[in-house]
């Protein structure tokens, strides 16, 4: 069996962000949102993947311990911001576990275990990667810079990442 190639993935700021063995413009992106996030399938550390499924390790990226709630034209939406470990600027979000209560919540279960009702119902944990922010490593190699300017043009052009 051949090994599958890792890609890696820096902030603006060139902090390493993420390890995946899926190229992040293979990806789908998020049709429904304005911001048209890679949506980028993450497995939890308790049931690893088998050798054959893609694999993504976030690395220097943390979660907000807060939920920050959007309006968006069809309600509201509770997002768990994902920032960069070094310059804490947002480079992704993944939806708070309360989008996937089950019906276990409504039958003694608490709120808030929403995360590990999500899991144990099926729903796969999912990232959602702003576009303008994440570079790979080849680019930022290439001696190509993003700056802040440059982010937020490319993510304002819809369909235009870093990572190109």
């Amino acid at each position: 069996m051949a090994t599958p190639e890792v890609h890696t993935y820096h902030c603006a700021c060139t902090s390493l962000l993420l390890a995946t063995t899926t190229a992040l413009p293979s990806l789908p992106r998020r049709a429904t949102s304005l911001d048209r996030a890679t949506i980028l399938p993450l497995h939890s550390d308790a049931h690893p993947p088998p050798a054959t499924i893609p694999h993504t390790t976030p690395l220097s990226m943390t979660p907000d311990r807060r939920v920050t709630t959007i309006r968006r034209e069809d309600g509201f939406e509770k997002r768990i911001l994902w920032r960069c470990g070094r310059c804490h600027v947002v480079v992704g979000y993944e939806l708070d576990p309360s989008h996937f209560e089950t019906a276990t919540a409504g039958e003694g279960g608490e709120a808030g275990e929403g995360s590990s009702a999500a899991h144990e119902a099926g729903v796969a944990r999912v990232l959602y990667i702003l576009p303008g922010w994440v570079q790979s490593t080849e680019h930022m190699a290439s001696g190509k810079k993003i700056s802040e300017q440059g982010a937020v043009l490319e993510a304002a052009q819809l369909g235009v990442a870093a990572w190109e």
